[in-house]
């Protein structure tokens, strides 16, 4: 664990001593050099108000008095310049410091670190990218999960979507999630195109770790309190011709009757017989179907037959 404003490393910063102390010296010669200019400054401007004093009362020449002004407004323009190079070695100096607080790395936030990325002794200067000293997870009470959904089924996923996952460390423990992101940028790989969904999840039991590998279920449809039969019912079928209709006399079209063309339909036994009942069916989880109508709940529907043991 780490606080924010924690140091968490510190790089060999001789170099960079060295130039705050070079700095430094460079700004106190500025300086000097400015007070040297100012003396001189003062000097001339005194020199120039008696130069044309004396002119005033013809005691010496016009060439005189262009001569001292000439040095006064030297004097100046020296003054002038010795104040810029204050400031271009202030600003030295403040970049000099800037680049020696750069070698104490501390926290930005408080977390856990995840990743250290270097070693006591290593060298971590790169001349093209800013390298990583270590990883810190802001939050693991709160976590994500990227999750690489199949081009023909990212049209059905949507924010707001509700998702459950495990992970292999927690086979038997079920997450849920929800899906709060959806990519628009395609990722493909070996001709395979695949979308990124982010899943946020809570994590306050800790069991979650950066880096897991998740089996996810997206739920992109979700039903409430609705007539249910399982899948097998639709794949039953009788073992006797007559009860696949329970409608006599209606005609058959290649070995099934016409109305098992046009609609789905489960068997339920009546009078110890199965007996073909029409359904309208909803929407399915590959296991079990909803059944918006054709049948009630309570209904018992056949789904196989079980024969005994010897039984012919």
């Amino acid at each position: 664990m780490v606080k924010e404003g924690q140091l968490i490393a510190e790089i060999d910063s001789a170099t960079q001593q060295a130039d705050v102390a070079q700095a430094e010296a460079n700004l106190m010669a500025a300086r000097a050099d400015l007070m040297n200019s100012e003396a001189v400054l003062a000097n001339a401007e005194k020199s120039l108000a008696r130069t044309r004093k004396l002119a005033e009362k013809d005691l010496i020449a016009k060439a005189d008095v262009d001569t001292e002004e000439k040095t006064y407004l030297t004097s100046k323009a020296q003054v002038a310049s010795s104040r810029a190079r204050i400031a271009q070695y202030q600003a030295t100096l403040n970049k000099t410091k800037i680049n020696l607080g750069y070698t104490r790395i501390y926290s930005p936030v408080d977390g856990v670190v995840v990743a250290k990325n270097v070693e006591k002794g290593q060298t971590v200067a790169a001349s093209y990218q800013t390298p990583s000293i270590a990883e810190i997870a802001k939050d693991l009470s709160q976590m994500q999960v990227e999750v690489n959904v199949d081009e023909a089924d990212i049209g059905g996923v949507r924010e707001g979507q509700k998702a459950t996952f495990t992970v292999d460390a927690h086979p038997n423990d079920p997450f849920d999630g929800l899906v709060t992101q959806v990519r628009l940028s395609p990722k493909t790989t070996d001709n395979v195109v695949t979308y990124v969904v982010i899943v946020k999840v809570s994590n306050n039991k800790e069991l979650l770790m950066p880096g897991m590998t998740a089996n996810v279920s997206l739920i992109v449809e979700e039903r409430k309190d609705v007539v249910v039969v399982p899948n097998s019912a639709f794949r039953f079928k009788p073992s006797d011709p007559s009860a696949n209709s329970g409608q006599p006399g209606v005609p058959r079209m290649g070995g099934q009757t016409i109305a098992e063309v046009k609609a789905p339909a489960v068997y339920m036994l009546d009078k110890k017989a199965p007996v073909r009942v029409e359904v309208k069916r909803g929407i399915t989880d590959g296991q079990n179907t909803e059944i918006i109508s054709g049948i009630s709940e309570g209904s018992e529907v056949i789904t196989g037959i079980i024969v005994p043991n010897g039984a012919k």
